[in-house]
C-alpha cells in the first residue's frame, strides 16, 4: 500500500457556500431539548433519555450519561454509531463516565423511527445511500450530518459540559459523520476514528467497494445499467465526501484502519490522513477488516483521556 497517497480531490466549486447556508438554517432552528429519566444502578452514572430537534424537522434520541455529582465542568463525548447500529448498551459507555467524562449516544434518523410527525419526507428505516439523490439539498446525509453538528451545539448547552472539551468518537459512518460535524462546527477538541466512511467515495463507487456502497450498485443495475446518471451522481456525492473537509479540521485526531478492510478501503484512509494538516496519528491493523479492533479501542481510550484531561 502507498502510504503516500494522495487522493484527487473533486470537491464542487459552491462546496463552502452549501454548507454555510445549511448551518445558518440549521442555526436558525431551536434545539427543543427534552430529558427523561433512565432507572440504572444507583451511584454509577446520572443518565437520561435525551430528543432534540433534528436538521429541518423530527426528533433525534439518545442517552445522556454524566458522572455522579463531579467537582467541575467536564469533558464530552459525542458517540456516533456504525450503518444499521444504534446506540449501544448502557454498560458499553460506563468506562468513559468513569474516566470523568459526560457522554452523548445518539441514535442517527436513517436507523431509528423518528419520535414525532415533524418527519422529513426524505427519511427512510434503510437504504439510505440512495435516498435523496436528486440534489445535494435532498441527500439523506445533509440531514445526518448536520443533526450530529446540531448535537454537538447540544452538549455546549448540557449543565456541567466544558464546552471547550468536546470530543467525537465514531467507526464507518460514525466516523464519516464526526468528520463533517466536527468541520462544521469548528471547535472540536479531538476526534477517535475507525475505518471512516463516506471516503473518497467515487473511487469507492466506481471500484464497486462492499457494504452500504453496494446500495448504488444494485440501483444501476435495476434501472440504469449502463452508467448514465454516474457522473452526476460522483458529483452530487462530493458536497460529502470526508476528503473535502478534511483541511477544516483542526483539532488532535486518532485514526485507525483494518488491511483487510473492503468497504472502507485502507487506501482512501491512507488518502483521508494525508490530507489532514492537524495533529495526527495513524493506527494500520494487518489482521482486521470492516469490524471491531480491541487494539484501537485500548488505544482510543487512552488518547481520548489525553486529550481532555492533560
Amino acid at each position: 500500500m502507498d502510504m503516500d497517497f494522495i487522493p484527487v480531490l473533486y470537491k464542487e466549486p459552491d462546496f463552502e457556500s452549501f454548507w454555510q447556508k445549511t448551518r445558518e438554517q440549521s442555526d436558525a432552528q431551536p434545539l427543543s431539548p427534552a430529558f427523561e429519566p433512565y432507572p440504572f444502578h444507583d451511584g454509577i452514572a446520572d443518565i437520561q433519555r435525551i430528543y432534540y430537534s433534528g436538521f429541518d424537522g423530527g426528533r433525534i434520541e439518545g442517552l445522556l450519561l454524566r458522572p455522579v455529582s463531579p467537582k467541575k465542568a467536564t469533558p464530552a463525548l459525542l458517540f456516533t454509531h456504525g450503518y444499521g447500529k444504534c446506540v449501544e448498551a448502557v454498560t458499553y459507555y460506563l468506562k468513559w463516565v468513569l474516566a470523568g467524562f459526560t457522554v452523548l449516544a445518539l441514535n442517527m434518523r436513517v436507523e431509528i423511527p423518528m419520535r414525532n410527525e415533524d418527519t422529513p419526507t426524505h427519511r427512510v428505516p434503510k437504504g439510505i445511500m440512495v435516498r435523496g439523490t436528486e440534489s445535494p439539498e435532498t441527500y439523506m446525509y445533509r440531514y445526518v450530518y448536520t443533526d450530529m453538528y446540531r448535537a454537538i451545539q447540544l452538549l455546549r448547552t448540557i449543565d456541567g459540559v466544558d464546552p471547550d472539551r468536546i470530543g467525537i468518537w465514531g467507526a464507518s459512518q460514525g466516523a464519516a459523520v464526526a468528520i463533517a460535524a466536527a468541520a462544521l462546527d469548528g471547535n472540536i477538541a479531538f476526534l477517535s476514528l475507525l475505518y471512516p466512511f463516506m471516503t473518497n467515495i467515487k473511487n469507492a463507487v466506481e471500484r464497486g467497494s462492499d457494504g452500504p456502497y453496494q446500495e448504488f450498485w444494485r440501483y444501476f443495475r435495476l434501472y440504469d445499467p449502463q452508467l448514465k446518471t454516474m457522473p452526476a451522481l460522483v458529483q452530487m456525492l462530493s458536497y460529502f465526501d470526508t476528503m473535502h473537509f478534511a483541511e477544516k479540521l483542526r483539532c488532535p485526531v486518532l485514526l485507525g484502519a483494518g488491511l483487510k478492510d473492503t468497504c472502507c478501503i485502507p487506501q482512501n484512509t491512507v488518502g483521508f490522513y494525508n490530507l489532514l494538516s492537524c495533529p495526527k496519528q495513524l493506527e494500520l491493523y494487518h489482521t482486521h477488516g470492516h469490524e471491531d479492533i480491541p487494539a484501537f479501542e485500548d488505544l482510543s481510550y487512552l488518547f481520548c483521556v489525553d486529550k481532555a484531561f492533560k
